[in-house]
């Protein structure tokens, strides 16, 4: 994963408002990806503007099967829409994003499924090819 891009995010942006334990213990925090892609559009973005990195401050989509956003201050990442898994954020291909959490509880009650079922419906059969 190219995770590293995302390591100069304030604890704001990267913590969620769950128990502080378990990002100590569990690591459970935003991570983001695409961070190669942001790296690289801000860099060209930097050339072609002929200013330094660290003097742009810019939102970058990067839209494609996985959507995600980036908020870079002086050449820094300070805010992803992702998480701790690619799910979180925008609808994307075939990924739901953003969901209530909630949606677990009532589909394993109301229709039977799985933790496991319940994450492959979300990853593999939701966000644009489910509203299809």
């Amino acid at each position: 994963f190219d995770t590293a891009f995302y390591m100069t995010m304030p604890p704001s942006s990267y913590l969620y408002a769950v128990p502080y334990e378990l990002y100590e213990t569990e690591g459970v925090r935003r991570y983001g990806f695409h961070g190669s892609s942001y790296t690289y559009v801000a860099d060209a973005t930097s050339k072609y503007l002929e200013k330094s990195l660290d003097s742009l401050n810019l939102i970058v989509c990067h839209l494609g099967n996985g959507a995600s956003m980036a908020a870079i201050k002086n050449g820094k990442c300070v805010d992803t829409t992702m998480g701790l898994t690619p799910l979180e954020g925008l609808v994307m291909g075939t990924r739901s994003g953003d969901i209530d959490p909630a949606v677990h509880y009532h589909l394993e009650g109301a229709k039977g499924m799985s933790s496991k079922d319940i994450n492959t419906m979300l990853n593999k059969k939701s966000g644009l090819l489910g509203l299809c």
